[in-house]
């Protein structure tokens, strides 16, 4: 995402080392990018973001582990600041069957249904808006997009 992003001070965080290195290289200057367990950063580390952007992450952590990134996101951010995630989202009823079959293979273990993401959010966040698609892809795929605000 950052090579869409305008110049700006950018954080990327993720457990993963490969991808860590892989942006760096990419990135070089641009951002600082940090390999570690989000349960491992303090609620205090960062203050004053604008926004909080999560791609693909919450499917990959339990509630508990869920609810502490989001509030390490709600900590970030300035009084008017926001965050935007994304990830796999199963629909109650219609999933075209590919869809279904990819979200359930995923490597993240919590996929969840809308009101399970916007229930999570809505326990530290007081403003949640969500957004459903599944035409963003090319392959039947449905994601969800939260907002989420103070």
């Amino acid at each position: 995402m950052l090579s869409h992003f305008p110049a700006v001070d950018y954080t990327g965080i993720d457990i993963e080392s490969k991808y860590i290195e892989d942006a760096k290289q990419r990135f070089g200057n641009r951002g600082n990018f940090i390999c570690r367990n989000i349960s491992e950063i303090p609620l205090d580390q960062y203050s004053d973001v604008d926004i909080v952007i999560t791609t693909g992450v919450i499917h990959h952590l339990d509630d508990s582990e869920a609810k502490h990134l989001l509030k390490l996101a709600k900590s970030f951010l300035k009084p008017e600041g926001r965050l935007i995630t994304y990830d796999g989202c199963f629909l109650e009823k219609g999933q075209h069957p590919f869809d279904l079959w990819m979200l359930k293979n995923d490597r993240g273990k919590f996929v969840r249904k809308k009101d399970e993401y916007i229930a999570l959010a809505k326990q530290v966040f007081p403003s949640v808006k969500a957004h459903v698609r599944s035409d963003l892809l090319r392959v039947p795929y449905t994601v969800i997009m939260l907002e989420c605000t103070n």
